[in-house]
């Protein structure tokens, strides 16, 4: 049996590949995408947040960054799949699951972007990367990362898959 990480690094590389991953890596993604991705975010995250520990939720900073992309606001399409996602998560496999690649993603990939658009001179809001105990959000991701329950891995191979699926509508491709 793969661990959790194993289950889920092929999807983490396509997703990170994608154009609308890569625009978020080398600091080139525009507001409007932006502004799309923390609607998907959003969607996620008020559907498993209130099942996780307080230190990992991130629902109250992706609503403050929303809000200060006003006056853009997410388009339905991106946020209409992510929704469906959401309301599938019924399972403490599937809360963990998507957690260890979202929470994972705002610890690891978050700080990396950041890094980037402020190398590239932009600014965008990014309140939900920054947890209020990242000391504990970080020992759930790699308590998560080692499970290899085969619900659980599937869990989080759904979650990238439903992250490649936003990106698509994002960049209009679906």
């Amino acid at each position: 049996m793969t661990t959790l990480y194993e289950a889920t690094r092929d999807l983490h590389h396509v997703c990170e590949a994608h154009p609308v991953g890569a625009s978020m890596f080398n600091g080139t993604i525009t507001e409007q995408h932006w502004c799309d991705w923390l609607g998907v975010l959003y969607s996620i995250h008020s559907a498993i947040d209130p099942r996780l520990p307080v230190y990992a939720h991130v629902s109250g900073e992706l609503t403050l960054d929303l809000v200060e992309m006003l006056p853009l606001t997410p388009r339905p399409g991106p946020v209409a799949v992510a929704d469906r996602f959401a309301a599938s998560l019924t399972t403490p496999a599937q809360i963990a699951g998507t957690a260890y690649v979202l929470v994972g993603a705002h610890r690891r990939g978050g700080q990396m972007t950041r890094k980037r658009l402020l190398e590239a001179g932009r600014s965008l809001p990014m309140r939900h990367v920054d947890f209020f105990a990242p000391k504990e959000a970080e020992a759930l991701v790699k308590w998560l990362r080692e499970i290899r329950e085969p619900t659980v891995t599937s869990a989080g191979r759904d979650t990238f898959a439903l992250l490649l699926a936003a990106m698509n509508e994002i960049e209009g491709r679906a």
